[in-house]
């Protein structure tokens, strides 16, 4: 039987040695989502195994992970583009690879804790959508305006088709697709 104080220690052990460290919520994200293994559904870390159990671990990193996935939901869209910046400075690979890896393969979709209801996967996936287009519409227009491109950048006439939208606070809320 798990006990309550194994994984409070465990959780503030995570905080302190791990995750204190990280400057964005998106990284935080990233590097929880990265201990979920795919085939169990369980989380693992070796130091917290060795020092608290596997079952102890598991709880941490879950809900670190679930946390830090509500976290970023309650980002508004400006912030989560300001945090995402950070977080893409931080790499040591040009955001610009990035930024088309997500927008080809899509493997933001791991970084979506496994028991979150589907209004919160969407909402996830519809502003994190937008904002890859938004961050790849300002690349290109850069890449025109320092005469890198030849032509007006391809993508500044598709629209965002969002089934959840945010108010004018940038706070999420049901809303209709839009398109054109």
């Amino acid at each position: 039987m798990l006990k309550a104080s194994e994984s409070g220690a465990a959780a503030s052990d995570l905080w302190r040695h791990t995750l204190s460290r990280i400057d964005t919520v998106f990284g935080r994200l990233v590097y929880l989502s990265s201990l979920c293994n795919p085939n169990s559904g369980r989380y693992e870390h070796f130091g917290l195994t060795q020092s608290y159990g596997a079952n102890a671990a598991d709880r941490a990193l879950r809900e670190a992970h679930r946390r830090t996935f509500s976290e970023w939901l309650c980002l508004t869209l400006r912030e989560q583009l300001s945090d995402l910046d950070d977080y893409l400075g931080s790499l040591a690979v040009d955001s610009r690879i990035v930024l088309r890896a997500w927008e080809c393969q899509a493997t933001y979709h791991s970084l979506i804790p496994p028991d979150v209801g589907d209004a919160e996967r969407q909402l996830f996936l519809c502003d994190f959508e937008m904002i890859v287009e938004v961050m790849i519409a300002r690349e290109l227009v850069l890449d025109w305006h320092s005469g890198q491109l030849d032509a007006a950048p391809p993508e500044a006439n598709h629209a965002v088709r969002p089934t959840w939208t945010r108010n004018a606070q940038g706070r999420p809320r049901a809303g209709q697709t839009v398109t054109g």
